[in-house]
């Protein structure tokens, strides 16, 4: 994965802004909730860089952590017990970082509850960075480092906690494979060996790199899950490179909260180029289009999974979801495809009282009938 110098040094993409509206936008409805449940809160970034991105024109963009500051800013109230900690293995950085938080008008309301440190974070050093308090944490560039997914789990194990980090998979992919024994021990460590060499056999049967790329990420995501106690959710946001369609790599979101799993994708939802809904994603390449224009696997999704059946709008969502964890819908995706179904006569709607639904709504306690699979 690239050095925090790599990532900070090259001009402030799209991508990056996206990347730091997906943290910031989640922040605030995060914060919203734990503020009002705990004594204190906390913002952890082990890899916050120098606060700021400069693009090709000298022009200067803030990057996440002067956003939170923004967020201070704007809800003084609301931030009174929140703790921000940042880290930055370059001492550089660290003190760019200082120099820019200290000119930020929110800088006096908060700065006793504020730690700026410069340390290189290890496997051995990474939990003691896991505060007593619940915390959303930001991993971003993340490196191997030793690393495992355990630690990623126990992150988020404790109350309150959500994470996210950033995986490459571009340089995760070629490595698994690497001829240097040194360079594969580095995906090893962080799947764990009996993990890293069942992906091995699973990835035998890929023929194609679509096919490699759907089982690596199926691995990964499932051994994120498997984590949590029943289960962790796990939200990847995917990055195409610009220059060519083809991942570049994540930011992935995990939680063990439902709800929080909701907002998050929301969040994602509303950043993504992929206007079909088939997947959070960053893709220069994609083309705008509707639910429909192109893409009906939520379409076929609801009518195979409730042909025949009458249920309201909201146990149709709540089926699917259950159904499928990983899915990328949100209730406006639901509803522009229940509403596009509706059109195709594929099913009636009709309010519980009998009465007819207009066509430009789909409440949540309308009644849905789906056609059977032998009438279309």
């Amino acid at each position: 994965m690239p050095a925090p110098d790599d990532f900070f040094d090259d001009s402030q993409r799209l991508a990056s802004k996206i990347k730091t509206e997906i943290v910031v936008k989640y922040f605030k409805p995060w914060l919203d909730i734990l503020a009002r449940r705990a004594p204190k809160v906390g913002y952890v970034d082990l890899f916050c860089g120098p606060g700021k991105f400069v693009n090709e024109a000298g022009q200067e963009f803030p990057s996440t952590p002067l956003r939170i500051l923004d967020l201070v800013a704007q809800h003084p109230e609301l931030t009174s017990t929140l703790y921000l900690h940042f880290n930055d293995a370059e001492a550089r950085h660290a003190a760019s970082l200082r120099t820019a938080m200290e000119a930020h008008p929110a800088w006096p309301l908060i700065c006793r509850r504020v730690t700026i440190s410069s340390q290189r974070v290890s496997a051995e050093t990474v939990r003691s960075w896991i505060q007593p308090y619940p915390a959303l944490y930001f991993l971003d560039p993340f490196g191997y480092g030793g690393f495992t997914f355990e630690d990623l789990d126990t992150i988020v194990r404790q109350h309150g906690n959500d994470l996210l980090f950033f995986l490459n998979y571009n340089r995760f992919n070629p490595e698994l494979n690497h001829q240097n024994p040194l360079i594969r021990r580095q995906p090893e460590t962080l799947l764990g060996t009996t993990s890293y060499e069942a992906l091995q056999h699973s990835l035998q049967a890929a023929a194609t790199s679509s096919q490699r790329q759907a089982i690596i990420t199926d691995h990964i995501w499932s051994q994120l899950e498997r984590g949590g106690a029943p289960q962790h959710y796990v939200v990847p946001f995917e990055f195409k490179f610009s220059d060519r369609d083809r991942t570049s790599h994540y930011i992935v979101f995990v939680s063990k909260n439902a709800n929080a799993r909701k907002i998050i994708r929301e969040v994602m939802a509303g950043l993504r180029t992929d206007r079909a809904g088939g997947s959070f994603e960053f893709n220069p390449h994609a083309l705008q289009g509707g639910l429909f224009d192109g893409h009906f696997r939520l379409g076929d999704e609801l009518h195979r999974m409730f042909a025949g059946r009458t249920l309201a709008v909201q146990d149709v969502i709540a089926g699917h979801d259950r159904a499928f964890p990983r899915s990328p819908y949100v209730e406006k995706d639901y509803k522009s495809t229940l509403k596009q179904l509706r059109d195709r006569d594929y099913l009636t709607v009709i309010k519980p009282d009998g009465k007819a639904v207009p066509r430009n709504q789909m409440p949540d306690t309308a009644l849905v009938t789906f056609a059977a699979l032998n009438q279309r």
